[in-house]
């Protein structure tokens, strides 16, 4: 799997992990549903603007088997990855409407472009001396080097000095008392979260989508 999206597709099982069991919030008799379909949306954006392993793995012990298997074939530590790629996120919820069983909820993001930091963490990558990358093939294989990509990447979100303004328009449906966030909303949700990133899977030009050094590895094995 090509490395960009191998990062792309951890981003997505690590926003799916969160969602699928972190935005539902029982209803009370003292709120309105305007009130409780904000209370939703706003208990996941607490949780994401300061992620730790402490606030975060009341979620995350719950996600389901598959999708956290899913994220450790790649070698990321989840709470890791959440850290560096939220640590400058912050978040406004501008306007709730609901109608019926059915809301919208109204968001403004800002955020490090992940986009931006990854292409600089591909750069520095390929500017690494080949010496060195050989060196950690050697040792580690294609694991190590994906580690360290992922090392560089980690780097430049924390030093990023720009936040890309976003919004996102979410949508939930009341299920057996709770708000829930539906399934259509989240990728671009989750694209708005991450500095507008895309999640849709699709291949990534050549230059963006660069496998570990080819030539590092041949180094590596002679």
């Amino acid at each position: 799997m090509k490395t960009h999206n191998m990062i792309r597709r951890a981003c997505q099982l690590v926003l799916a992990a969160l969602v699928i069991i972190g935005v539902s919030v029982g209803l009370s008799a003292c709120k309105s549903d305007d009130q409780m379909a904000r209370d939703s949306v706003e208990a996941m954006l607490k949780a994401f603007k300061s992620p730790s392993e402490e606030s975060m793995r009341p979620y995350m012990s719950n996600a389901k088997t598959t999708i956290t298997r899913q994220i450790e074939s790649y070698n990321i530590d989840v709470y890791e990855f959440l850290g560096h790629v939220f640590k400058h996120f912050d978040y406004e919820i501008n306007n709730v409407k609901v109608e019926g069983d059915t809301a919208t909820v109204e968001a403004s993001f800002t955020n490090a472009s992940l986009t931006d930091a990854f292409a600089a963490a591909n750069t520095d990558y390929q500017s690494t001396d080949t010496a060195t990358l050989a060196q950690i093939y050697q040792e580690s294989g294609a694991d190590g080097l994906e580690k360290k990509l992922m090392e560089l990447l980690y780097k430049r979100l924390d030093e990023a000095s720009d936040r890309t303004p976003t919004k996102a328009t979410i949508k939930l449906t009341k299920e057996g008392g709770s708000w829930k966030v539906d399934d259509g909303s989240i990728q671009d949700f989750a694209s708005s979260m991450y500095g507008s990133i895309s999640l849709s899977g699709e291949e990534e030009p050549a230059s963006q989508s660069q496998e570990p050094a080819p030539e590092t590895q041949e180094s590596a094995s002679e």
